[in-house]
This record gives C-alpha cells, sequence and structure tokens, in this order.
C-alpha cells in the first residue's frame, strides 16, 4: 500500500510562496470595465518565487483562489488589469474550465524557483526494542516488572540507535495540464509526473500553483553501512517494491 504524504504539512510549507496570505470576508470588489464583448483579462500574482501571470475570465479587482480539496489549503491572490484579451463564447467555456491554470512558459522563473526549492530527502528506518522498569499499584500491593518496549519509525537523524538499513527517498515529481475538446465539451487532462517540467511542458501547457508531488520509495541497504548512505548514493538495485 502506497504511503502518503502528510497533506497539511506540505501545504503549510507552500504558505511561504504567497508574500500576503490572509483571509477575507465578503462579496469580492469588481472592477468598472465597460467592455461589452466576450473578454478575458490578465491577473498577475506576486509571490516570493515569482510573478505569476494568467488570464481569468473574471472581473473581480482581487480573484483569491483557495484549493477546497485539502485542509490548511494556501489562498494566492491575484490581481486584476486593464489587459485584455477579446474571446468567444466558445473560448469562454475554454477559460472556465483552465480557471487558474498558468501557462508554464510564460511563469518559468516562478516555475525553476518551486523547483529549485523542492529538495529531494531520505529518512532512515529504525527498529528496536529496550528493556523498561514499569511500577503498578492495586490497593496496598505495588510492584515493579521490567518489559521490553519496542521503538520503530522513520527518523532525518542517520546516527538514530536501532537502524536497520532500510531508507525512504522522498522524491518530487511534477506535472501539467492540457485541455482538449472531446465530444464538443473541453476537458482537463493532467501528465504524467516527471523528474523536470521540461519533459512535458509543450504538450502539457497549463501548470497549477503546487503542480507536484512528492511519492516516497523505499531502498535497502546493509545496516552497517546505513547511516552513511545519502541520496546520490541511492540507484534502482535497492528498490523494494511497495506491496
Amino acid at each position: 500500500m502506497k504511503e502518503k504524504i502528510n497533506v497539511r504539512k506540505v501545504y503549510l510549507k507552500i504558505l511561504s510562496l504567497l508574500t500576503i496570505p490572509f483571509f477575507v470576508a465578503g462579496c469580492a470588489k469588481k472592477s468598472e470595465c465597460d467592455i461589452k464583448d466576450n473578454h478575458v483579462h490578465k491577473y498577475i500574482a506576486n509571490t516570493e518565487k515569482g510573478r505569476i501571470v494568467t488570464y481569468l475570465n473574471s472581473e473581480e479587482l482581487d480573484h483569491i483562489k483557495y484549493d477546497n480539496n485539502y485542509p490548511f489549503s494556501p489562498c494566492i491572490h491575484y490581481n486584476w488589469t486593464n489587459d485584455t484579451i477579446e474571446v468567444t463564447q466558445d473560448d469562454l467555456e475554454f477559460y472556465k474550465l483552465k480557471g487558474e491554470l498558468f501557462v508554464g512558459t510564460d511563469n518559468l522563473d516562478y516555475l525553476n524557483n518551486l523547483k529549485n526549492e523542492n529538495k529531494d530527502y531520505i529518512k532512515y528506518h529504525y527498529d528496536y526494542s529496550k528493556r523498561r522498569v514499569v511500577t503498578t499499584s492495586t490497593g496496598k500491593i505495588t510492584q515493579t516488572y521490567p518489559i521490553m518496549q519496542r521503538h520503530e519509525g522513520y527518523t532525518d537523524d542517520h546516527n538514530h540507535e536501532g537502524l536497520d538499513g532500510k531508507v525512504k527517498l522522498y522524491h518530487y515529481q511534477y506535472y501539467g495540464y492540457k485541455i482538449e475538446k472531446q465530444d464538443g465539451k473541453y476537458v482537463k487532462i493532467k501528465s504524467p509526473l516527471v523528474d523536470d517540467i521540461n519533459e512535458i511542458i509543450d504538450e502539457y501547457p497549463y501548470f497549477s500553483l503546487l503542480c507536484f508531488e512528492i511519492e516516497p520509495k523505499e531502498y535497502e541497504f546493509d545496516k552497517d553501512v546505513v547511516s552513511s548512505i545519502r541520496i546520490e548514493d541511492i540507484n534502482s538495485d535497492n528498490y523494494i517494491p511497495q506491496k
């Protein structure tokens, strides 16, 4: 069974991408745009990882995006501009589906900075038992006796007690989207996961703020040398398939 990454931890980390993350109540203020024809506006979001530019079917001066699929989701503030693109009614359906996805080639600084921050990491598995003394009392009778307590889990500490040779590599992979028309309707298609965004950016040109996943894989080494293992030492010969 595949391990699930702690979504709360990941999202709290991503909060640092935003320059001013805050929540507002009430209705968003609208622009006074008087263009009658179908159009979309250019929106800009300024983040610590670079500027994000996209076009939205919106007139909100401060367009706020939350991801309702996850708890503790970050928000991002897209600021309205009067730059527009004239579109057809069919195009509007495309932009409604696209939502806040942005074109990767227009936002390379953001994507590159995001990738540079996402560093793979490893955790070491430990499994050992240790004797401890337990004291119990029943009425006037007090008993003291030893028990063996098991300690098992994963740690960042390569010098932790009881390392058994297993390590997990937490590897960042990236995805994008393409939007196609099928049976008269636009559909959004997610790309395969890749190590390098450049592998998919032409075929899957649209990206989200959180365009990565972390899939842990377990590897096994001799327990006598595992404390010296680093990311660069891991290869497929040591891979243990997930059950």
